[in-house]
């Protein structure tokens, strides 16, 4: 098996590639430290761009059943990761029910390779973020509670990971002191380091995560100076980075911030700068939704001539991006109550609903 600092240099060559099967013809990507490694690369890849990440994803797969020394514990954690990342990045794109096979596939893979409570953990938490999409809040609330006592008798950086996914789904359901509670533990067990992409990712979401909630519930201006401050907190750890999802969320939640505040031009202008990032990324989910946002502050402003155009492009571009029907039905109807002026903010929330199931936040 190569060398751990040979591996990393092996990973380290990626960003100059451009064609992922490249990984498939060279023995030297076969072996499981490489692997191990590519597979915590993976994470990160579809932290930043989700879309660009997949077709990466997709070759950990066969460069698993490549693998020389298969037999090595090493290895086999290898097999059922790779079916953890790709459906992760499967749920990343939208695609619900490809990432839940492949979670079963690893669920089974590991129940028959034997491999670590680490790996269990990890794939728990994957389970539950998917859980979590499909609004089944018990299951994912008992995987993570599983995961936490795996995480905690080893001391695993994970740990803050699962944090914060308790957080997002107390959120989800309503229960923000819980959620602010969860994400202020996040950010007290890992820390942001330069050297660890992974803590850096896990303390940015705990970040915005409770950012987004405050601004949720940011009924006083002081909740929302709060949410305001956090929000810049979290874009410094992104000054440096590539644009990406996380970078353009952080302008959109900004937005959501100042929009509560009545900075209304400053809040159209940043919705107009993560909308811009979002299809610069073709994220048609994420386009959607920040558009209605926009779309309700045109609607507060009875800026009709500039919502009509609003609604017509985001349609456009949402078909384009090849989205689920339902999703288009809905920015339909969003498109036809603008065309008649009958837009209001309880047609909105119906369209938010059907668009997508996902919070504003990340996890």
């Amino acid at each position: 098996m190569h060398s751990l600092e040979y591996s990393r240099r092996l990973v380290a060559r990626i960003s100059s590639m451009r064609n992922p099967l490249d990984l498939l013809d060279k023995q030297s990507y076969w072996d499981p430290g490489f692997l191990a490694l590519y597979l915590d690369e993976l994470d990160e890849m579809l932290f930043q761009d989700p879309v660009a990440a997949l077709s990466w994803a997709e070759v950990a797969i066969p460069l698993s059943l490549l693998q020389v020394e298969p037999d090595s514990e090493t290895a086999r954690a290898n097999k059922v990761r790779a079916y953890s990342v790709i459906g992760t990045a499967l749920r990343r794109n939208h695609r619900l029910e490809e990432a839940r096979n492949c979670y079963e596939v690893a669920a089974r893979l590991h129940r028959s390779l034997g491999t670590s409570s680490l790996v269990w953990g990890d794939l728990l938490l994957r389970l539950a973020a998917l859980r979590i999409d499909f609004h089944d809040h018990r299951r994912a609330q008992a995987e993570l509670e599983e995961a936490t006592r795996i995480f905690e008798g080893v001391g695993s950086p994970k740990l803050g990971e699962v944090l914060v996914l308790r957080g997002f789904s107390f959120a989800k359901t309503d229960r923000y002191k819980l959620a602010i509670d969860s994400f202020g533990r996040a950010l007290v067990t890992v820390k942001p380091s330069a050297t660890s992409p992974a803590a850096q990712r896990i303390h940015h979401s705990a970040v915005h995560n409770l950012a987004f909630v405050v601004a949720q519930r940011g009924w006083k201006q002081g909740d929302l100076q709060l949410a305001l401050r956090l929000t810049r907190e979290a874009r410094r750890f992104l000054r440096d980075t590539r644009p990406s999802i996380s970078r353009y969320s952080l302008i959109w939640l900004e937005g959501v911030i100042r929009a509560q505040q009545s900075y209304h031009p400053l809040a159209r202008n940043l919705f107009l700068r993560a909308r811009k990032g979002f299809i610069r990324l073709e994220l048609p989910y994420e386009v959607a939704l920040v558009s209605l946002d926009l779309g309700e502050l045109y609607l507060f402003l009875q800026e009709w001539p500039r919502l009509k155009r609003l609604a017509g492009d985001t349609f456009i571009i949402f078909r384009s991006l090849g989205a689920h029907e339902e999703g288009l039905a809905a920015l339909q109807l969003w498109k036809s109550a603008t065309e008649s002026e009958t837009l209001t903010r309880v047609i909105l929330e119906e369209v938010r609903g059907s668009v997508t199931p996902h919070l504003n936040g990340q996890c």
